[in-house]
């Protein structure tokens, strides 16, 4: 009892996996056996404080475990959560049949939603557990300036039984003690070295007692799992589907860049030409993309069995990214099309012509032995005819700055004064190019309303990048809003909106976000 004690203490661990099972039981088996001398392979998962903590734990595991084999992998891969995690878990983590598995997500999954947490924990925790040799499991809850909500994953690890230690309360006591932030960290969450070495002697204090039990401990019981905590299927076949084997018209395959991040990719398939399309034939119920990106790249229309375009911009930044494109697809084969832009201006709000480099589908729900292979078929649009054009800056009115809240919604006096029939005062942007740029950011809110002329009675794609969140109408009519996280800037949204023959009214609710304060709007030509 006072070893428990201690652990819930100084660590804040899970509670019970099922009853009659303690939180961290699932350590024994495998410490027990690295004891008698067999291997003990330990793997961490995580974002970018796992890839440069390269696990922590790996020296003081060989030190307590001297007559086994002990192998230590880092599977941190920076910028990324445990929705990514599902697909990667198979590559990265399964493929090294481990014995202890650490995951470390808290801080990357700040933005998601409560439902896509449990889903991607409890899919991680439950897959490992359905393993032949099952691994222990623990939860390593990383720190942040501002504090992390970690609630989600510690309901998943209560439930199933799996240790969390946290090092938020491990950095607290050591500022309680002298430190200073900026002496363990070189941002909100980033530790220096100081920090990491602090990171490996809070989770190695959380292991330790569980070592010495494993010297005394029976470890044959059979793991019975509770019931399933999510409301959304689990992904338990999530994997990643290599793209660079595949032969087809207008594209190639370009080995990975001499770069840090290189280690992620077995290759790239690469197309640049305007109007260049891909179809594979994919079976699941999850599918996505995990994509590179490299500064001045272009970008690409990505659609599932023919439905509403989604615009990845690639050229934004170095590194990588990733996207989940449909979910809840009925079992069998889909489609999933990338098509890149025909030749466009080179403006702010236009899809970017240029390379593009494709990584892995990410495919869930398929079964035992998912395939791809470009499909026959032509593509059931045809977005690699599509040309946008920017509308100019200097054909907008503006209506504001406003302070924020002040009708973002449209729901107040002055939101219905932006719309048709209202009484806002407009006044002409002054500016030149597509680019309207309406200052510093706020917090703070403006309003920009033009006329779409049209020849005919159509049904348009119009582009928007915004910086940062945004309603859209077209003649009163609500018709996109990007009222969350949407990418950076620069990254351009579509949406589909119904022009009539003559004069469309457009407006644009803007809110500022914690960097720039500006848009640009384009339009598909007929």
């Amino acid at each position: 009892m006072a070893v428990k004690s201690w652990i819930a203490l100084l660590f804040m661990t899970g509670l019970m996996q099922a009853p009659g099972a303690e939180s961290g039981d699932d350590l024994l088996a495998p410490f027990a056996r690295a004891h008698a001398g067999r291997p003990l392979r330990f793997v961490a998962i995580g974002g970018s404080i796992t890839q440069a903590g390269s696990g922590w734990v790996g020296p003081w595991l060989r030190e307590r475990f001297p007559a086994a084999a002990v192998s230590a992998v880092n599977a941190g891969m920076s910028a990324t959560g445990s929705e990514l995690a599902m697909f990667r878990l198979e590559r990265d983590v399964i493929a090294h049949q481990p014995d202890l598995v650490a995951l470390e997500f808290c801080v990357n999954d700040q933005g998601s939603g409560d439902e896509q947490i449990l889903r991607s924990m409890e899919t991680l925790v439950v897959r490992l557990a359905g393993l032949p040799s099952p691994p222990a499991v623990i939860v390593v809850e990383a720190a942040s300036r501002h504090g992390v909500d970690v609630t989600r994953h510690r309901r998943v690890a209560a439930h199933y039984g799996v240790p969390c230690i946290d090092l938020q309360r491990a950095v607290a006591e050591r500022i309680a003690a002298g430190a200073t932030w900026e002496s363990l960290f070189s941002d909100d969450v980033h530790p220096i070295e100081a920090g990491h070495a602090l990171y490996a002697e809070a989770i190695a204090g959380a292991l330790a007692p569980f070592v010495e039990r494993a010297r005394r401990a029976s470890v044959d019981a059979p793991r019975v799992l509770p019931s399933r905590l999510s409301r959304l299927p689990l992904l338990l076949d999530a994997r990643l589907v290599p793209l660079s084997t595949i032969i087809a018209p207008g594209w190639g395959v370009r080995d990975s860049r001499p770069v840090w991040w290189s280690r992620f990719f077995t290759g790239l398939l690469v197309a640049d030409a305007p109007g260049t399309r891909l179809t594979l034939t994919l079976p699941g119920t999850t599918l996505g993309l995990l994509y590179a990106m490299e500064n001045g790249a272009g970008s690409c229309f990505v659609t599932v069995d023919g439905g509403a375009p989604r615009h990845l911009a690639t050229g934004t930044r170095d590194g990588y990214a990733n996207v989940m494109l449909a979910e809840d697809l009925p079992p069998g084969e889909h489609r999933l099309e990338i098509t890149l832009p025909a030749a466009q201006p080179d403006a702010p709000g236009v899809p970017r012509n240029g390379s593009v480099g494709l990584g892995y589908a990410l495919v869930a729900g398929a079964g035992p032995t998912p395939g791809t292979a470009p499909a026959p078929s032509e593509p059931s649009t045809a977005l690699n005819a599509l040309r946008f054009e920017p509308l100019p800056a200097s054909a907008w009115s503006m209506y504001g700055p406003l302070p924020a809240g002040s009708g973002r919604d449209a729901g107040g006096a002055i939101g219905r004064a932006a719309l048709p029939g209202g009484d806002a005062r407009w006044t002409g942007y002054q500016g030149e190019g597509a680019w309207l740029n309406l200052g510093a950011a706020g917090p703070t809110m403006a309003y920009a309303s033009a006329n779409l002329a049209s020849a005919d009675d159509r049904t348009a794609l119009c582009a928007i990048a915004a910086d940062y969140f945004a309603r859209v109408w077209i003649d009163g009519e609500p018709v996109l809003d990007l009222d969350r996280g949407h990418g950076p800037p620069q990254e351009a949204v579509l949406f589909p909106v119904r022009l009539r023959r003559g004069d469309n009214r457009i407006v644009v609710a803007l809110g500022s976000g914690s960097g720039g304060f500006g848009f640009a709007l384009s339009v598909s030509q007929p």
